[in-house]
């Protein structure tokens, strides 16, 4: 009797071992800890979509957004003005439509010249014609074809544009890469001073439109 109640209880004990479960099976799995790795593809992911290491572009396209305004304003109100008035005054000092052009274009190169750090690009009778210091005459022949200088007016735009787009917000906020006189501080800058200069003069076209008796294009 005393075999068969030892046997008994060896295959009770058995039995039993191989229904309980297993430390492994019945704890669940471990929290990660605070400090522990991401997964690899979570970080794969962050880099893909870009996230916080994109370099920002929001503070230059901000600036490029104000100064296509300002030069499609000054555009619309120039093109109001006939050809044949293009020297036209409506008073001794005021600036007329070549002159503005041929300003504006000089300006923009130069600012230009100042995040790209290549020479200007305008002919050299501009500086005279439209720099610091010119006045307008009415003579049309004291100045290169009205066709010219609009051109040069599109090219020094396009060309600060084209300087600012190859550069993001951090490249952008270096200094001037040329002597700036004070006038700008950084190379965003000089696309925040481009629209504020054509600004300017949008004020001075409007009242010339005014004074040559031209249908104003704000009230």
């Amino acid at each position: 009797m005393a075999k068969k109640s030892g046997k008994s209880r060896v295959k009770r004990t058995s039995k039993t071992a191989r229904h309980a479960p297993s430390k492994r099976t019945a704890s669940s799995k471990p929290a990660r800890s605070a400090g522990a790795a991401k997964a690899p593809g979570s970080r794969k992911k962050s880099t893909a979509s870009g996230g916080s290491r994109t370099p920002s572009t929001v503070a230059r396209d901000q600036a490029l957004s104000l100064l296509a305004f300002s030069h499609k304003m000054i555009s619309d109100m120039l093109s109001g003005v006939p050809a044949e008035q293009c020297t036209a005054q409506s008073g001794p000092v005021t600036n007329h439509v070549l002159w503005t052009l041929g300003h504006v274009a000089m300006t923009n190169d130069w600012l230009a010249s100042l995040i790209d750090g290549r020479p200007g690009a305008v002919p050299k009778a501009f500086e005279s014609l439209f720099g610091m210091g010119s006045v307008p005459v009415v003579d049309t022949s004291k100045y290169p074809s009205l066709a010219e200088v609009r051109a040069e007016f599109d090219r020094g735009y396009e060309r600060l544009v084209s300087a600012a787009k190859k550069r993001n917000d951090a490249e952008l906020l270096t200094p001037p890469l040329g002597n700036s006189f004070g006038f700008t501080n950084n190379k965003l800058d000089s696309v925040l001073k481009a629209a504020w200069h054509e600004g300017w003069h949008i004020g001075q076209i409007a009242d010339l439109r005014r004074g040559l008796g031209i249908r104003p294009m704000m009230s």
